[in-house]
């Protein structure tokens, strides 16, 4: 998640204010402008009573049943288990589903790292971190904007490597106009920039046209495999992997790191 701050509130004891202490921190975070995702971890479910669930136990997706997918290794498409809170918050409910949960840690693999996993899928769907620090005010195709963004965090951007784009088009005339293009014949090397030019005559994209349709980044290329990070790829950030010289691939803009 993009400059995210991740604050802790915990303590064995009952009735020691964990719960109204997270939310007048949240409220009062969110009272300063800043987006805020309380999530209540306790089976309870005494936070999510107090922003006005009052009966937890009833809500059909909670905190306990997305670890749970995390667990299983289920693919989170959608995070209808996010509510809103009317003082500008968001917050993710805790029942005793996470009861369930917790017995059957036992024998997961890595299992302190779950609760880590959920978190780190937020904000991974629709792409909302990336098209809003580009500037857009409503979703957009965000592939280029999360390359940008991912740039712009490393200093790129700033230092002229690679360029802000919201457009694949004009990333690729970017680099052809630098010199800095080869097509998809070459193995490339981690952190090239990888576009694509997608075959698809009844999708949006249409047939292949010589333009760019959707751009992610390279992470390495082994035995003559490309593996890529990209942004808006299935409307989530995801690793993909293709054959060296994959007929969709238009070629890739090589930055001088």
């Amino acid at each position: 998640m993009a400059k995210t701050k991740v604050i802790s509130v915990a303590n064995q004891k009952g009735g020691g204010g964990k719960s109204t202490s997270v939310y007048c921190i949240g409220a009062g975070l969110a009272l300063d402008g800043k987006k805020v995702l309380l999530i209540d971890v306790d089976p309870q479910g005494d936070l999510t009573k107090m922003l006005g669930m009052r009966k937890p136990h009833d809500l059909p997706r909670a905190l306990g049943d997305v670890m749970s997918d995390v667990v299983s290794g289920k693919e989170i498409a959608e995070h209808t288990e996010i509510m809103h809170h009317h003082e500008g918050f968001d917050f993710v409910p805790g029942n005793r589903a996470l009861s369930a949960v917790e017995t059957g840690l036992v024998n997961v693999m890595s299992r302190e790292t779950v609760l880590r996993q959920y978190v780190d899928s937020v904000g991974n769907i629709g792409g909302q971190p990336y098209w809003s620090w580009y500037g857009f005010e409503g979703r957009v195709e965000w592939c280029a904007c999360f390359v940008s963004w991912c740039s712009n965090e490393c200093g790129y951007i700033e230092n002229g490597i690679i360029p802000k784009f919201a457009g694949c088009v004009n990333g690729v005339q970017w680099f052809k106009d630098r010199g800095q293009w080869a097509d998809n014949s070459i193995e490339p090397t981690p952190g090239m920039i990888i576009f694509f030019d997608w075959d698809s005559p009844n999708g949006s994209s249409g047939p292949q046209d010589g333009q760019s349709d959707h751009v992610g980044i390279v992470e390495k290329c082994e035995n003559g495999i490309v593996y890529t990070v990209e942004g808006n790829s299935g409307d989530s950030c995801r690793q993909r992997q293709y054959s060296v010289g994959y007929y969709e691939i238009l070629g890739y803009g090589i930055p001088a790191y």
